[in-house]
């Protein structure tokens, strides 16, 4: 029920967090949630206020720190191969909201920035996967796929830079922190 939370209880929070750590990349989902998920678009919306806070020397959360502006801001997406696949495989990822039927977003290969090569850390990648007891039922048949189907689908991060202080262009990038080594 993250959708349901107060703006004025979760930003402070958040913003504190990113003034702490001082992230030089973020990392969140798209706008639309993946697959309309209403918590994941929630957590990309709080994401870019926080950010936005965060860098204003104006904003003044309980914690006081000084102010951070991070270097660049992703959302992470599925591409139309992987939707493809997955639909091909196990049908489609859906879910009704609000009486209204949302399905997962495949986005073009020209349209997402950043490719990055997760495979070496797969077993890393399906565990959290496996921590959101809430949404395997949604996944369906997907969790019982062989090691080498799941790859293909958990061992590429796709992302979309949304900005970046540091880099731009056409090329795709193979690192989030490309420009800031």
């Amino acid at each position: 029920d993250l959708d349901q939370a107060d703006p004025q209880e979760i930003l402070p929070n958040i913003v504190g967090h990113i003034r702490r750590i001082r992230p030089q990349v973020v990392v969140t989902f798209a706008y639309e949630g993946n697959y309309g998920h209403p918590d994941h678009i929630a957590l990309a919306q709080f994401t870019a206020a926080a950010l936005i806070c965060a860098a204003d020397a104006n904003y003044i959360p309980a914690s006081r720190q000084p102010p951070h502006r991070v270097s660049k801001f992703y959302h992470m997406v599925d591409s139309k191969a992987s939707v493809d696949l997955i639909k091909e495989l196990i049908g489609e990822i859906k879910m009704s909201v609000d009486d209204v039927e949302r399905n997962q977003i495949g986005w073009d290969d020209w349209a997402i920035t950043s490719r990055i090569d997760a495979s070496a850390y797969f077993d890393l990648v399906w565990k959290a996967v496996m921590c959101h007891k809430s949404q395997l039922p949604g996944y369906g048949p997907m969790v019982d796929l062989p090691r080498d189907v799941l790859i293909k689908i958990f061992g590429v991060g796709n992302f979309i830079r949304v900005f970046s202080l540091v880099n731009a262009g056409r090329r795709q990038e193979t690192d989030l922190f490309e420009g800031l080594r």
